[in-house]
């Protein structure tokens, strides 16, 4: 059987498990978040603190404060030299070796490209309040989707990294294996939509089996852009808090061919 934190597990289902930070990693993590966090929201966020982030979904925002954290176009933290380094590491660069043939890396933010917001050595951020939570609700994308920018499976890789909530609860949705399908169809997916990722259509998923793995701390979630998954709903009883760093292969790393506006809605 193969182990999950293997390339080769990666290769034949899509993503691995990779065990990574430290408790001081996370910790650091949680404080650019919170940083970020009351930078862009009124002195309410200052209740928040590391041990209690989870909190999020508690305090009093408006709903233009909760929607101006979340705001796609900034939603992103700058990384520490520490996260750099761990993402350097040879753990990672064994990893991409074995799925690349090289670890050369670019760390990589991208909000939408057509408004060319993009950002080196940064990790996007999102929030997700309760599922069963009356006043704040997420904002995100729920459907099933890629990451992908372009046609080439080894464009990038996503390190999804949680930093409240671990459990199937939280975690997720995703249909292992969905990498190897046919991406090239354009009946895969759903047209006319207002977000940069590409929606699979409900009549093709609902065929497929997913599931929400269960991490403990310090791993992270590895994936390859043309895995089908989704947020999932926030099933937990506090907010479910995860950042995301993009790894850009070097070699085929190009602005104007990376981001391909063929894909663009």
């Amino acid at each position: 059987m193969l182990k999950r934190n293997s390339s080769d597990f990666f290769k034949k289902n899509g993503y691995s498990i990779l065990k990574l930070l430290s408790s001081n990693n996370i910790s650091c993590l949680k404080s650019d978040l919170l940083k970020k966090i009351n930078y862009k929201s009124s002195n309410n966020a200052k209740l928040l603190n590391i041990n209690n982030l989870q909190n999020f979904h508690r305090l009093n925002f408006t709903n233009k404060e909760f929607r101006n954290i979340l705001d796609n176009s900034k939603r992103y933290i700058n990384l520490n030299k520490d996260i750099i380094k761990k993402v350097n590491s040879k753990i990672i660069d064994n990893f991409l070796k074995d799925i690349w043939g090289h670890s050369d890396k670019k760390i990589v933010w991208v909000g939408n490209p057509k408004l060319n917001e993009i950002k080196f050595n940064c990790a996007g951020y999102r929030i997700f309040p309760p599922s069963n939570n009356k006043d704040k609700k997420s904002i995100f994308l729920d459907e099933y989707h890629i990451d992908s920018y372009n046609n080439d499976p080894k464009s990038f890789v996503t390190i999804w990294i949680p930093i409240c909530g671990l459990s199937e609860k939280f975690t997720m949705d995703i249909i292992p294996k969905s990498h190897l399908i046919d991406h090239k169809s354009k009946n895969l997916f759903v047209k006319n939509r207002k977000y940069i990722s590409r929606t699979i259509k409900n009549n093709f998923t609902t065929k497929l089996k997913s599931f929400r793995p269960r991490l403990k701390f310090g791993e992270v979630f590895i994936h390859n852009p043309f895995l089908f998954h989704r947020g999932g709903k926030n099933l937990g009883n506090f907010s479910r808090i995860s950042l995301e760093i993009r790894i850009f292969n070097k070699e085929y790393f190009n602005i104007k061919k990376t981001f391909n506006k063929e894909f663009y809605y």
